[in-house]
């Protein structure tokens, strides 16, 4: 607690000496660089608005100056800012203005791969696998030919991929790439790095998919004590990391750990990062998944209707993440003896799935509804 207390008390020193200095200097040759380090330490406590207001700053003061290299750091950071908290549609044009500076010469060419990494990222969650493929790859060959095949950020590429071939439903594949990652962090940050924690938290996700409960678990634990104890904020990844604990413990039949788990995922996305999350409705659907579990069908139809309402509004209606929360809520009409509502949700379900190709390599609903009944 105390050693907490001091780090809160440094960040607290440094934001007020940082904000003296650009006083100072509002349009010095150096306040660019001031009020992009002031953005990262607010980001790096949670701090989303006053981030965002910073980097803003650096846009505006690089535009007077010319001062393209910056720039293109400040949108960069612009767009990992808004992809932390699911604001996918304004991360991609971000991440697309330092592109076009860097690929034209006008910056960095060493910042490129970690730009071209982070727009794939982008791609991936918004479902477009072959330019997230194609940038994610471009990234690494970048890297690896630059600083190795062994090197931290060489690593950061093969999260990626693995978390894209886990998109695809290819997680034999996904788990070699993240383990290859894995192994790259604990001989380069030890085994209680933060960064590892995350990786940890992806292999984790693709066990569970896998129905491997127990492996999946002890990844997840492991995670879960990393991410705790960070020294820095880790609400991203603890969001994961808790909602697919929650998950796991549903299939082992523990019910009372995974409701714990999904509450405090859903109470952490809705107050550290965002209550607009598109991930907040990953975690309502699966407590939906609990609720029907444990035959609380009042409960389950609620939280379920709420997670459809979100995923529409902020997603749209014909987004790929709605075909989870129709097909739980079609399981649990079944169940309730609702066939004609079951059938027509099933329906809808087919129809999200056809305009999405990322959900090609799954069961039709009706195959996946009798498997879960067997």
């Amino acid at each position: 607690m105390d050693s907490m207390a001091s780090v809160g008390n440094l960040a607290t020193r440094l934001l007020l000496f940082l904000m003296a200095s650009l006083v100072a200097a509002q349009q010095s040759s150096t306040s660019a660089t001031q009020f992009f380090n002031l953005a990262n330490l607010h980001s790096n406590y949670g701090r989303y608005s006053e981030a965002e207001s910073a980097l803003n700053q650096v846009l505006r003061i690089c535009e007077e100056a010319g001062d393209d290299a910056m720039a293109a750091r400040a949108w960069n950071a612009l767009g990992e800012l808004n992809r932390m908290r699911g604001r996918y549609a304004e991360a991609e044009p971000a991440y697309t203005r330092a592109k076009v500076i860097l690929e034209s010469n006008r910056g960095d060419p060493s910042d490129l791969p970690a730009v071209l990494n982070n727009l794939g990222a982008v791609y991936r969650l918004t479902g477009r696998y072959s330019d997230a493929e194609k940038a994610i790859r471009c990234a690494l060959a970048m890297w690896e030919s630059n600083l190795g095949r062994e090197h931290l950020k060489t690593a950061i590429a093969l999260n990626n991929l693995g978390q894209l071939r886990l998109a695809q439903g290819r997680y034999a594949a996904g788990d070699a790439f993240l383990l290859r990652a894995q192994r790259v962090l604990e001989h380069e940050l030890g085994p209680d790095h933060p960064d590892l924690g995350g990786i940890l938290v992806n292999r984790g996700v693709i066990l569970s998919r896998l129905r491997r409960f127990d492996e999946a678990g002890q990844l997840l634990e492991r995670a879960l004590v990393i991410l705790e104890k960070a020294s820095l904020p880790q609400a991203a990844r603890l969001v994961s990391c808790l909602n697919t604990l929650g998950l796991v413990d549903i299939g082992r039949h523990r019910f009372a750990d995974a409701e714990s788990y999904l509450n405090r995922a859903a109470a952490l996305l809705e107050t550290a990062l965002s209550p607009d999350h598109p991930d907040l409705a990953s975690v309502w659907t699966n407590l939906g998944a609990l609720y029907t579990a444990q035959a609380r069908y009042g409960q389950a139809e609620s939280v379920l209707q709420k997670a459809l309402a979100h995923e529409v509004r902020v997603l749209g209606p014909d987004h790929a993440a709605n075909f989870w929360t129709l097909k739980e809520y079609a399981n649990l009409l079944r169940l309730t003896k609702r066939k004609a509502e079951a059938g027509r949700m099933e329906l809808r379900a087919r129809e999200v799935a056809s305009l999405n190709e990322q959900l090609s390599f799954l069961p039709s609903v009706v195959d996946a509804a009798e498997l879960k009944k067997k």
